[in-house]
């Protein structure tokens, strides 16, 4: 393998690893028609009593609203009078810690003092500690008012981030969470 080739690769790879990644998870009514259900509307109710940092934050609130609603159209849907579904979501942030159990290292020193040298070794643990934002969507058949889709994303967010990065990180996860359910 040639040289560039592999320099390539390197920096491919370190791009990539330092993407926010979202993790998502979904569950859902596999009895409910949701090819039959195409006009949707908010559920303000629930979306008052659940919605975690959306209800004491207007402008994260219209972020995530907008790109649910833009996502939504995207694929079809339609927000409308007679809905079929409602649509609720929530968003926390939570602090969570990473640990790496083993973290070695092996350092080389030079230095005198008089005949004396020396070298070092070290080992031990490493502690992280980061936030973790986490949105939920939920749909709930109007009629029934029963939940019949829920999908869920977290991913490591800044709670000191730019409007910019806020909008591409409420982005990430409205996309990968809703992603699920058009291809299920």
């Amino acid at each position: 393998m040639s040289g560039r080739l592999l320099f390539g690769i390197c920096i491919l790879l370190s791009l990539l690893s330092s993407c926010a990644k979202v993790q998502v998870s979904q569950d859902y009514d596999p009895s409910y028609a949701f090819n039959t259900e195409r006009i949707y509307d908010w559920n303000e109710d629930l979306q008052k009593k659940d919605g975690g940092l959306l209800v004491k934050d207007d402008l994260l609130r219209k972020r995530f609203i907008d790109d649910i609603n833009t996502i939504l159209a995207q694929n079809g849907y339609q927000q409308g009078k007679q809905p079929g579904i409602l649509v609720s979501c929530s968003f926390t942030v939570t602090s969570k810690f990473q640990s790496e159990p083993f973290n070695s290292g092996m350092r080389f020193g030079y230095g005198s003092y008089g005949r004396y040298g020396g070298i070092g070794f070290g080992s031990g643990t490493s502690l992280r500690q980061y936030n973790q934002g986490k949105l939920t969507i939920n749909f709930h058949a109007r009629q029934s008012g029963l939940l019949v889709w829920k999908g869920t994303g977290t991913m490591e967010v800044s709670t000191h981030a730019k409007p910019e990065q806020v909008s591409r990180d409420v982005n990430a996860m409205v996309s990968a969470v809703l992603k699920q359910m058009f291809t299920q």
